[in-house]
């Protein structure tokens, strides 16, 4: 079938600004012993940062932090020509926005990172679980702060979720997941842990002069 998408798009006046490669993990399949050999060769490199982990509302003291690494993205991802707004996120965004969450049914299953001598998040990765599916769990973003980065701590905070998800939701099927086609690196942290390529997504926007 032809994509029609983009004509259509374009009779509009919208331009496709950002291609998303959409990838999905089916959980029961993922080698568990790869990840456990990825694992241990990422904590080598992260003496100076703690993994933590929680399901469901966010503890006060890491709030602000989260919030940090949220605005951090917007200014910091590959999005090729897709113009983004610069976003104020502040804690009471973050909370209000998980409280909305909640409200909905779903759950956030979420990693951070902490740099120990400074107590701060300095990554940040979640995973959206419906609550009455066991087929699709949605992750969101993963954001690393580019003053930490090169300790693999984007690949520590995915495998956690990863497997708390896996017991927390022991039936679940399937985490699906987004990146813009032009962002080789997280693809490849995404690939390892048992990601593959399930289907495209572009984004449309039409600009105002």
């Amino acid at each position: 079938m032809p994509d029609t998408a983009v004509p259509f798009g374009a009779s509009l006046g919208y331009s496709d600004v950002n291609t998303q490669d959409i990838r999905r993990v089916e959980l029961q399949a993922v080698d568990e012993g790869r990840i456990d050999q990825l694992k241990a060769e990422a904590e080598s490199k992260t003496y100076d940062y703690e993994i933590v982990s929680g399901i469901g509302m966010i503890p006060k003291r890491y709030l602000a932090g989260i919030a940090r690494m949220e605005e951090f993205l917007i200014t910091d991802m590959p999005f090729e020509d897709w113009d983004l707004q610069l976003a104020n996120i502040d804690s009471s965004r973050v909370r209000r926005e998980q409280t909305e969450q909640l409200r909905r049914g779903d759950l956030t299953i979420r990693t951070i990172a902490l740099h120990r001598q400074s107590d701060t998040v300095v990554a940040d990765s979640s995973i959206s679980v419906p609550a009455a599916s066991e087929a699709w769990a949605r992750h969101g973003n993963t954001v690393v702060d580019s003053r930490h980065r090169g300790h693999r701590l984007g690949l520590l905070v995915k495998i956690a979720n990863q497997r708390l998800l896996k017991s927390y939701r022991p039936h679940m099927k399937y985490v699906i997941t987004g990146n813009a086609t032009v962002n080789d690196h997280m693809i490849a942290i995404n690939e390892a842990i048992g990601y593959r390529l399930y289907g495209k997504m572009g984004v449309f926007q039409k600009k105002h002069e």
